[in-house]
């Protein structure tokens, strides 16, 4: 049985899509395993150790993920205006990923980011704001592969 996984920007929709899209190239058995669903926050070196294999297809919006899997030698799938690409995108260096510390080689089912008491009077409260902050969080997180490194700062 062949697996999907699918990232965390990747609609189910743009699932439904993309399985219909591997039936037709004769794949059958398909079962697809939405990230944000099931491991909400997981960091991209984490998506490729523990959930990316041979027999996996993973399905990305993320443009240097996507280069990075194939550097790796696995499946992988850009998608874009409802297209889905297997190959490189040129021009777009592949995502350096991090080497997991120890800790990282269990799976978790969330990596959710750390409670403070003084984070809700941190936070802005305009939306506009806050979305910004979150896209910030999410790809300082995503440069050093989750929160468990980001005491690399400090080296």
């Amino acid at each position: 049985m062949n697996k999907v996984v699918a990232d965390e920007a990747v609609s189910e929709e743009m699932g439904r899509q993309f399985i219909s899209f591997l039936q037709k190239k004769g794949f059958e058995d398909l079962d697809i395993l939405f990230i944000d669903r099931e491991h909400k926050g997981m960091p991209d070196s984490h998506i490729v150790h523990h959930l990316l294999d041979h027999s996996t297809f993973f399905l990305t919006t993320d443009r240097p993920l996507h280069n990075a899997a194939i550097a790796q030698g696995l499946k992988s799938y850009h998608c874009n205006c409802g297209k889905f690409f297997s190959k490189p995108i040129k021009g777009i260096k592949n995502k350096v990923l991090t080497p997991l510390k120890k800790e990282a080689l269990v799976l978790k089912d969330n990596y959710p980011p750390p409670k403070t008491e003084i984070r809700p009077y941190l936070l802005p409260s305009a939306e506009k704001s806050l979305k910004k902050l979150r896209t910030k969080r999410r790809r300082i997180r995503s440069h050093f592969g989750g929160y468990d490194n980001l005491d690399l700062v400090m080296k």
